[in-house]
């Protein structure tokens, strides 16, 4: 099955502050047009890809060298750092549109289409003191209701301080996932959701940052297969749109540039929608579904 919030993450312009995702949106495609445009540090590789050539083939083993000896000039090093950053501050740019989505969704009591079908769902008593005193099903979901969290919308302050926080994790745990994803890519595919959530439960303001990577894990139950069907279908277009533009054979690569520049952007922030969305219909969905039945 497919996640719902796999349509719904790609609507990026859909928020009520809509000039923050648009000036965001602009800071990330900025910073991806000048690493395309703009001659950063040298970008001549031809020395390092001759290597690794003769790595591939046989002539060279990796112990007759070390990474000191890598050749890569200083213009090289520079133009890999500005990468880096460019890199990171895409991978911020989703955190902070998670962090945006959740908070207009909490703050304008958004809802999602789903929860307005016609369905009927019946609820029992089933612990012995309910039992004894012989509840009612709308007895049992006020009962319900009342031990449901409350999700509240985080302060501006406390979103930005936890988007610095995640941001130095990020610097921090940027080579190792790389290794990662050389060594064990199946392995980081497996707890992307988890991970994914355990980001958006913190980001949200529903959980320390201890508590969040545990809350992220255990609220996957009975949804990860449609979070997983959802952040693969993102990437999966991610990857068929570049390797269609890629594969253009033109006289001028700059719109293609221009076109890779503009969809690294919008994946950005599409994942970083896609988070918030299933964060709030894990989470708020259920709170909201009682509430509504209660109601009715």
């Amino acid at each position: 099955m497919l996640s719902r919030g796999f349509l719904e993450a790609l609507k990026i312009d859909d928020l009520n502050r809509k000039w923050g995702v648009r000036i965001l949106f602009l800071v990330l495609l900025c910073l991806d047009f000048s690493f395309y445009f703009l001659d950063i540090g040298d970008t001549n590789f031809e020395a390092l890809y001759s290597l690794s050539n003769d790595i591939f083939s046989g002539a060279v083993t990796p112990s007759e060298f070390s990474l000191d000896q890598l050749p890569l000039t200083t213009g090289n090093w520079i133009n890999l750092g500005f990468n880096f950053i460019v890199i990171l501050a895409n991978v911020v740019g989703s955190f902070i549109y998670c962090g945006m989505y959740v908070k207009d969704f909490r703050e304008n009591s958004r809802e999602f289409a789903f929860l307005n079908r016609p369905f009927v769902i019946r609820v029992r008593a089933t612990t012995d003191e309910a039992k004894a005193m012989n509840m009612s099903e709308e007895e049992v979901i006020e009962k319900l209701t009342q031990k449901l969290p409350k999700f509240q919308a985080i302060s501006v302050g406390n979103l930005v301080f936890r988007i610095v926080i995640l941001s130095i994790i990020a610097v921090l745990l940027f080579f190792p996932s790389l290794i990662l994803v050389y060594y064990l890519p199946l392995l980081l595919i497996m707890i992307c959701p988890g991970l994914m959530l355990a980001v958006s439960s913190y980001l949200s303001g529903d959980c320390v940052l201890a508590e969040a990577f545990a809350t992220g894990f255990n609220r996957m139950k009975g949804f990860y297969f449609a979070y997983m069907s959802g952040i693969t279908s993102l990437i999966l277009l991610f990857i068929i749109a570049q390797f269609i533009l890629v594969s253009v054979e033109v006289v001028n690569y700059s719109w293609v540039y221009a076109l890779l520049s503009f969809i690294t952007v919008v994946f950005s922030l599409a994942v970083g929608r896609y988070m918030g969305v299933e964060h709030c219909i894990i989470n708020d969905s259920i709170t909201k579904f009682f509430k509504k039945k209660q109601e009715m």
